[in-house]
């Protein structure tokens, strides 16, 4: 077991090695962070009790709508919700939007209190157009949490093809919302997200902010560059099997909610409320620039 377990928490992406978790290295007790779409998972790999869910803005209308029924039928428990910021922009005001989502915490927010991390993410995003892939934002904002050793499964670095998932890409809705999730595969380093970033920031947590990171999956990359976690005990473990009827799509709202947030985006008044406030930060930001000159 970590010295503190307070200070330690399992960060669990989505890719196959998932299924393959050696329970006989995990610890008990410790905060789970899951993201995205992980309630397609066929067996509860990591329990229903979700202490953070971390989720992007392309599809964050309909994962939070597919949580709360999640949790209205007891498949989940879920504390805290995290999303990137353009999630916002689903109204014209961050002020609106906390109102809608109260438990929904801010990634960048979270991040920008690690400001080496923030600087080194922020840049390569500018001049490379290169991200960290969730999970490494899900370690992001557990150090800034904190959180001093961080224990890592799901994470492969998209290295199987077109079968990134563990639940793999037959879903209807998902495959509506976003057309390429079922044809779209990830290279190395050919994308957006790469296994180079993603080990970059990795170490640059680990060495800046002297973090501990252990893989939970024997057969997974991720293993290869951190060591895997001590064994425990030895004692055989079998993830809970889920119903029949559980929620195996990402669920659509109904057209009502949809025009709810189109209200709020296409208001004349709101979007000039935005735009003045942006001009008077941009000019602060100036002013500020022409006195350091």
């Amino acid at each position: 077991m970590p010295k503190n377990i307070d200070k330690a928490c399992i960060i669990a992406g989505n890719a196959p090695s998932l299924a393959n978790i050696d329970y006989a290295r995990l610890p008990e007790g410790l905060k789970i962070f899951r993201c995205n779409q992980f309630y397609l998972e066929d067996k509860y790999y990591l329990g229903k009790q979700i202490d953070g869910y971390f989720l992007r803005e392309g599809l964050f209308l309909e994962n939070y709508y597919t949580m709360m029924c999640l949790e209205s039928s007891g498949q989940y428990r879920i504390n805290s919700v995290f999303t990137d910021r353009k999630s916002c922009e689903l109204f014209e005001t961050q002020k609106k939007f906390e109102e809608f989502f109260p438990r929904v915490r801010i990634i960048e927010d979270c991040t920008r209190d690690i400001d080496k991390f923030y600087e080194f993410m922020q840049m390569r995003a500018l001049f490379y157009a290169n991200y960290p892939t969730m999970g490494v934002m899900m370690c992001a904002c557990a150090v800034a949490m904190g959180y001093e050793e961080i224990y890592i499964a799901g994470m492969d670095f998209y290295q199987e093809g077109v079968n990134t998932y563990v639940f793999g890409n037959h879903q209807k809705n998902l495959n509506t919302l976003m057309p390429g999730f079922q044809i779209r595969g990830f290279n190395t380093d050919s994308s957006w997200h790469s296994k180079s970033m993603d080990l970059r920031c990795l170490e640059l947590l680990q060495k800046e902010y002297h973090i501990k990171f252990y893989a939970l999956c024997p057969d997974s990359v991720l293993s290869d560059y951190i060591p895997l976690a001590p064994v425990l005990n030895k004692s055989i473990y079998y993830p809970e099997d889920k119903p029949q009827d559980a929620i195996k799509d990402i669920l659509i709202p109904p057209s009502k909610h949809y025009k709810r947030v189109r209200h709020f985006r296409s208001n004349l008044w709101m979007r000039l409320f935005r735009d003045l406030k942006r001009l008077s930060i941009d000019i602060k930001e100036f002013l500020t620039f022409q006195k350091s000159q």
